[in-house]
């Protein structure tokens, strides 16, 4: 199948998967990061599934894409919990940091958020 619109095109010496961008998850989670604002954000976390190309997990030349969706993600939660402090919703950032501190606990700016928000919040 050859025509412009088959997903599988027949190419020597096998097959080739046309696939169209918005159809992939990890490319649509970017999008959404990079798009900016709140409500992309949430969608785009809304996508996530733990971790990122779990199937590939211990496929060398995934390495460098799992690691990249990854420090994505990291920004995206950082980025939505910072808004929801400038926004006087700090009750939601414990919520959103605390995967990502027992995740990555080297990282400094979950842990930043999460005891300015307990801060905010009484806590």
């Amino acid at each position: 199948m050859a025509n412009g619109d088959a997903l599988i095109e027949t190419k020597s010496p096998g097959y080739v998967l046309r696939v169209l961008p918005e159809t992939i998850d990890t490319v649509r989670f970017q999008r959404l990061v990079e798009g900016g604002g709140v409500d992309n954000r949430r969608s785009a976390l809304a996508l996530w599934n733990e971790r990122p190309l779990v199937e590939f997990a211990y496929e060398e030349w995934a390495q460098s894409h799992i690691r990249r969706i990854e420090n994505l993600h990291a920004k995206a939660v950082e980025m939505l919990a910072s808004a929801e402090l400038e926004d006087g919703r700090a009750v939601e950032v414990p919520g959103l940091v605390q995967g990502l501190i027992e995740r990555e606990p080297l990282r400094e700016e979950p842990r930043r958020l999460l005891m300015l928000a307990l801060y905010r919040s009484g806590r």
